[in-house]
């Protein structure tokens, strides 16, 4: 990691439509279907450097408000 390292966050959600029993499912907003879902939360940080195709993973949280 340099001073040209970008570090990317997404905070976004998944939504679970058709399950039936999953633990600790909430309610969340479905940016694409302009909806209130039952889901979870994520929490996605990636890091790049400017002049390199790679991206690399450093969080990939799932999580519920419940």
């Amino acid at each position: 990691m340099n001073k040209n390292t970008l570090l990317i966050v997404d905070p976004s959600d998944i939504t679970k439509r058709y399950a039936q029993r999953m633990v600790c499912l909430a309610q969340v907003g479905t940016g694409n279907e302009k909806r209130i879902g039952l889901g979870y939360w994520l929490n996605v940080m990636v890091g790049a450097e400017v002049d390199s195709p790679e991206i690399v993973p450093w969080v990939h949280g799932l999580y519920s408000q419940l």
